[in-house]
């Protein structure tokens, strides 16, 4: 057994190696990670409005307890955000919620010239931050009427003879005058006008937004019964509604009202797929494909890309060698396929596609495709949040310093 004389170089050798590794490792256990100052605005967001509304958007920020400034400013034609001066229509307010700093940007009487891009501005010393656009849309046009007759598929209506039956046409007529009429379907399959008699009457009230129509049988007959329909007719168009079938038998005890729900198909609504917040990320001369699903409810309609100016229109894209679109349906959805075969700095920017139909047009989500050197390959990513997870791992490290000094100082001990 070595003397205490002997092992006492390595005494010394053993507390350097710990107190060394503690440095290293250990001491930063109690050291909080350093607090980022930011600007907590999601990528994507959208306010709609119509004028003279009053509209608050809000710019939350991570300040670490900083004395930072924080400003608004508005997206200009030439991609410069400029500060806004408050008016006495335009106010900023500032306010603490729990440990975060929430500044208010407030539109008393918004009106179309407010719409555009907005930004808050982070300054400190030897810093400055800028947000994420928070796009502000005034419009006074709300979404277009469809005229309309809502009666549900696989309605059917039983009596016996000889009672009061009344059936109803609602009737969406937007507002405008329309002559509402009453058909019998024929052995030819005409539905063919119903001539009123005192025992067959028409009668129409508006409830509410809407107009009904209600087709009224004072005593019904065995002759009565049949499939019916009502009629709208406008300016050069006419609709009819879905069958209504009457059905009168002895064997009925009083009038009932059934509605088929196994034929019954939610309307398709066409639309755009385009996620808010979707962004492509390439580097130059790599070939990048973005997509747009549509949901086209199997109708014919023309599918454009486009690409937002500076002047905020989305103007069309003229396809070349380089840039092609190839629409492709995928089961029951048409997808529209935007190609760069070798794309370019000069191709960044917020792109989207469009759905042009008779009397209407859509157009979706913008997509931002950036290109810079700085990126490895092609990504598509759509932010959910601002918010980064924090790092895992440095937990283990020291846990690893610790284990790792005991385990010398017990080889060392025998």
């Amino acid at each position: 057994m070595s003397s205490l004389k002997d092992r006492q170089p390595h005494t010394y050798l053993l507390v350097f190696y710990c107190v060394t590794l503690f440095c290293i490792y250990g001491a930063g256990q109690d050291i909080s990670p350093p607090c980022e100052v930011g600007l907590m605005v999601r990528r994507g967001t959208t306010w709609t409005s119509a004028p003279r509304q009053r509209v608050t958007v809000k710019c939350p920020v991570k300040d670490c307890g900083k004395s930072v400034s924080v400003t608004w400013c508005k997206l200009s034609d030439t991609n410069r955000c400029e500060l806004i001066n408050h008016t006495e229509s335009v106010q900023q307010n500032d306010k603490r919620v729990g440990n975060e700093l929430i500044s208010f940007l407030t539109f008393k009487r918004i009106s179309i010239h407010d719409a555009g891009l907005y930004g808050c501005s982070l300054k400190g010393y030897k810093f400055e931050v800028i947000s994420h656009t928070i796009n502000i849309s005034v419009s006074d046009v709300s979404p277009p009427c469809e005229v309309g007759l809502m009666v549900r598929r696989g309605m059917t209506w039983t009596a016996a003879p000889r009672q009061r039956v009344t059936v109803t046409c609602p009737v969406k007529d937007c507002g405008e005058s329309f002559n509402v009429t009453w058909c019998k379907l024929s052995d030819t399959n005409r539905c063919e006008r119903i001539h009123y008699t005192e025992n067959v009457q028409q009668n129409d009230k508006r409830v509410k937004d809407e107009l009904i129509s209600f087709l009224t049988f004072k005593r019904i007959s065995i002759h009565d019964a049949g499939l019916y329909g009502c009629s709208l007719k406008g300016y050069k168009f006419e609709v009819i509604s879905h069958t209504i079938n009457i059905s009168v038998s002895d064997s009925y005890l009083g009038v009932k009202k059934s509605i088929d729900t196994t034929d019954v198909s939610p309307p398709c609504e066409v639309g755009l797929m385009v996620r808010r917040g979707t962004t492509w990320t390439a580097a130059p001369r790599q070939r990048v494909t973005v997509t747009c699903p549509i949901k086209d409810c199997r109708e014919s309609f023309n599918v454009t890309w486009c690409k937002l100016s500076d002047t905020d229109r989305c103007e069309r894209i003229h396809y070349t060698e380089n840039v092609q679109q190839n629409d492709k349906r995928v089961k029951d959805e048409l997808i529209s396929f935007l190609t760069f075969k070798r794309i370019s700095i000069h191709d960044a920017g917020l792109y989207g596609c469009s759905l042009k139909g008779y009397k209407f047009e859509v157009i979706s989500h913008t997509i931002n495709i950036s290109v810079s050197d700085s990126y490895q390959g092609v990504k598509k990513s759509i932010d959910t949040t601002d918010l980064a997870p924090s790092v895992a791992g440095d937990e283990d490290l020291s846990q690893l310093a610790y284990v790792l000094c005991l385990s010398v100082a017990l080889l060392y001990a025998h």
